[in-house]
């Protein structure tokens, strides 16, 4: 129930108590993205804590890797964008 609070807080769901309760989608699956579904879930993307604040790592301006994160982060969001709901309902009926 947790996460059907937090997928309807994100406004992507709509839940309803009762007898002809039950859960809806809000959006569309072909406008439902993989990245809205894990932003509602975890509220940032980030594959380090040191890209989403620098002062949690004190060497992050003189660290070789840290403009790396940001660069693989982004791809990451990318990909995570490009990602409908819609194809993987197709793709788990085709497999």
């Amino acid at each position: 129930m947790k996460i059907l609070k937090q997928l309807e807080k994100a406004a992507l769901l709509e839940l309803k108590r009762g007898v002809s309760g039950g859960v809806k989608l809000v959006k569309k699956p072909k406008d439902i993205t993989l990245y809205d579904v894990i932003v509602a879930m975890e509220n940032v993307i980030a594959l380090n804590r040191c890209v989403i604040n620098k002062g949690i790592c004190g060497l992050s301006s003189q660290c070789p890797v840290h403009p790396i994160w940001f660069k693989v982060r982004n791809k990451l969001i990318e990909a995570l964008k490009e990602i409908k709901f819609s194809g993987l309902l197709t793709q788990g009926a085709s497999s």
